[in-house]
């Protein structure tokens, strides 16, 4: 299975309830409701039945389970369809996803393994099976199955991307920007490499890392974790007035209402002493999302600052009920008895 994950639509239908009770004489006999649909499972499972030779069947029904999480299910029938027609490559990929999502590493891996060598010449079983190793910790397998891959196709930037995932995970910064900036001479628009060469940059203070984010927002204008990552690199550098103006174009370019862009904005505004607007921007934050417990706590100390001790000590009362501000806001209030 690649990198891209793949949505199911399940149908929800509507089913009539018959009311209970026996029949009486001399009335008119109601006609009985019919249900007007069937679950998406249930055609599956008609489909099947009706053609129970056709391996795209179990691998559509497969594909339902595993989006519903039901895990054994979904199993069996990708193990039907390779037993059925073993060519069946993204068969193979569904199955060791879906043992990786059911915790049961050691048979992912051995899916994948097995896949690797009946499709030696397949790259995007080479990479997951070279993404799993990375997860799993096992480093010097992931670099053995990523030269694999480098072989079938030099000019893949996935390849060196994943290397570079490699390198980072073994603390190897030096080979990690090396395989990052092999990844985009093979492909200058590659996404995944530009974000995480900004980030290493970034966490570097090198201002080189804006000019990688700014190539991630011109391959993709609408990947919004660009501009956020370009407009916290700015606040980093103090320029909150520009960070300001990143963060709003992740709502103006890509028509997302980004709780996050929002907060951002109010924390630029603050840094700013413009306490109307941070608090305008913190309260769209909450708005979007509820849970978004900073929000909460920095309405508490915009409000505190204005001088609205009332609507701080609620504020923060709404914090302490986040793990992640509980105890900053319990500070707070305890400051303001």
């Amino acid at each position: 299975m690649t990198s891209e994950s793949i949505t199911f639509i399940l149908l929800v239908l509507v089913c009539s309830f018959l009311s209970c009770g026996g029949p009486q004489q001399d009335t008119v006999e109601e006609e009985v409701p019919t249900v007007v649909g069937l679950t998406s499972l249930q055609k599956m499972d008609r489909e099947i039945e009706a053609n129970p030779d056709k391996p795209e069947l179990y691998e559509k029904r497969g594909d339902l389970y595993f989006e519903l999480e039901g895990f054994d299910e979904a199993i069996a029938d990708y193990k039907k369809v390779i037993a059925m027609d073993s060519s069946r490559v993204d068969a193979h990929m569904k199955l060791a996803q879906t043992y990786l999502e059911y915790d049961n590493s050691r048979l992912a891996l051995l899916t994948l393994e097995a896949a690797s060598y009946q499709f030696p010449d397949n790259i995007d079983i080479l990479h997951d099976l070279g993404e799993f190793q990375i997860i799993l910790k096992r480093n010097n397998d992931a670099f053995a199955t990523l030269q694999r891959a480098t072989k079938v196709d030099r000019f893949n930037p996935r390849s060196y991307y994943l290397m570079g995932v490699n390198f980072q995970d073994i603390d190897d910064e030096e080979k990690a920007i090396r395989s990052f900036k092999v990844a985009i001479d093979k492909d200058a628009d590659f996404v995944p490499a530009l974000m995480r060469l900004g980030f290493i940059f970034d966490a570097k203070e090198d201002p080189i890392a804006l000019q990688y984010f700014d190539s991630a927002i011109a391959a993709d204008p609408d990947f919004y974790s660009a501009y956020l990552a370009k407009g916290n690199t700015l606040g980093s550098q103090g320029k909150f007035e520009e960070a300001i103006e990143v963060f709003k174009k992740i709502t103006n370019s890509t028509g997302d209402q980004q709780p996050s862009a929002f907060y951002n904005i109010g924390l630029a505004y603050l840094q700013l002493d413009s306490l109307e607007q941070s608090k305008k921007h913190f309260e769209i934050t909450k708005t979007l999302d509820p849970t978004f417990g900073l929000a909460h706590y920095y309405l508490g100390e915009v409000t505190e600052r204005m001088g609205d001790i009332s609507a701080a000590k609620s504020h923060y009362n709404q914090a302490t009920s986040f793990d992640n501000t509980r105890e900053r806001a319990e500070q707070a209030l305890e400051a303001l008895k």
